[in-house]
């Protein structure tokens, strides 16, 4: 019944930079989580207002991806990370963070030789020990595309000791939603929950609502790896009554399509039929989409 499953099973989410600064009047991030399209629209719009090239306007670029990665628009994110990187010069940082996204969406699509981005994105970080925790985040992330999961696990358990008596839940989130995906991908599925539902627990007691359900959504898949139906089928209806008070469908989308996955298992075919039904795949990769239409063949 189980089989090693791929990058696409779970979703994460690391943001390089804060999604938005917070002034005085934080509304913007109000917005940012609870409405993660008029986030990105508003910030569409700021950058238009904003003098090209200059710090805020590559700022505001960054911001950008993280949205649009979030959002799981990747045609977008691959759209923007490429005139990033066909400008004459970028700032280090943004530079890095570019072709770590160059990495990414290349792997996503399997079309092309990623050696020279993640050559380049390697020696950047060829020395870690005066790095920021977030940077190290970052870094740990990429060895998901890297494939080297191993070191990526090692960055990030040394990260984890130095944070265990620490309250900064943002930092703590993403170290474990990380462990957890690390975990899946070198096929531990008893340390997958582990990680994952520790990062469930920090992500809740700390700000952005769409984290939290992508950390939901988590838990739900690393329950369904373990054959736990029952308990996945809770939480991912859990996923779907939360996502639809902030008019989040793909994360409807997507759980309906792991409740038409367990159904399938689970030979129910009204529960299949009902699940697909409820489907928009609007914003699903590839994989998902040929798995949709799989499922639909066994009706």
């Amino acid at each position: 019944m189980y089989k090693y499953l791929g990058l696409h099973q779970l979703i994460f989410l690391v943001l390089f930079v804060a999604t938005l600064p917070v002034k005085a009047n934080d509304s913007k991030r109000t917005v940012c989580d609870k409405n993660l399209a008029l986030c990105i629209d508003d910030l569409t719009q700021r950058i238009e207002k904003t003098p090209v090239a200059s710090h805020l306007w590559f700022h505001r670029k960054l911001n950008l991806l993280d949205l649009l990665f979030q959002a799981q628009d990747y045609p977008a994110v691959l759209k923007e990370t490429n005139a990033l990187l066909s400008l004459p010069s970028l700032p280090h940082r943004v530079e890095i963070n570019s072709l770590m996204y160059k990495v990414k969406m290349g792997k996503l699509n399997g079309d092309e030789d990623l050696t020279p981005y993640i050559k380049r994105v390697d020696d950047a970080f060829s020395n870690l020990t005066s790095s920021a925790p977030q940077s190290i985040i970052d870094y740990a992330t990429f060895q998901i595309y890297t494939g080297d999961y191993t070191k990526g696990r090692a960055l990030l358990l040394e990260l984890e000791r130095k944070f265990l008596s620490h309250n900064n839940y943002y930092i703590k989130k993403q170290i474990y939603t990380i462990l957890g995906h690390l975990s899946h991908r070198l096929n531990d599925r008893d340390a997958t929950l582990n990680y994952v539902s520790l990062a469930y627990d920090f992500a809740h007691k700390d700000v952005g609502i769409h984290y939290q359900l992508m950390t939901s959504y988590n838990v739900a898949r690393a329950l369904h790896f373990q054959g736990r139906f029952d308990e996945a089928k809770i939480r991912l209806r859990e996923v779907i009554e939360q996502a639809s008070l902030i008019k989040e469908i793909s994360y409807q989308s997507l759980s309906y399509l792991r409740l038409a996955e367990i159904a399938n298992e689970m030979n129910d075919v009204e529960g299949l039929r009902e699940s697909l039904n409820r489907i928009e795949t609007k914003r699903f990769m590839a994989h998902d989409i040929e798995l949709f239409h799989k499922l639909q063949k066994r009706l």
